[in-house]
């Protein structure tokens, strides 16, 4: 099983980091269990932030991040998108 990690920051919108949860979290088990196979998990997915510390959405919704801290994993990649302003 792979690990996905999903890069929380705060006052991001919590759809942002649920969403992708979600759906990282059924990949090989939704549609497995449809087609009458073993639903098996392809991703173990993490939350995490800068500091392992939880972060406040922008809607005021708090999200916590796993105990480790982002730095100290080996991450193979990361996707991240900035907006103009």
């Amino acid at each position: 099983m792979k690990t996905a990690t999903i890069l929380a920051i705060d006052n991001a919108l919590s759809s942002t980091i649920s969403g992708p949860f979600e759906i990282l979290s059924l990949t090989g088990t939704q549609w497995n269990y449809h087609s009458s196979f073993d639903p098996s998990p392809y991703f173990n997915v993490e939350i995490e932030s800068e500091k392992g510390t939880p972060i406040r959405c922008f809607n005021g919704v708090t999200k916590s991040s796993c105990p480790n801290h982002l730095i100290s994993k080996n991450i193979s990649v990361m996707l991240h998108f900035e907006l103009e302003t």
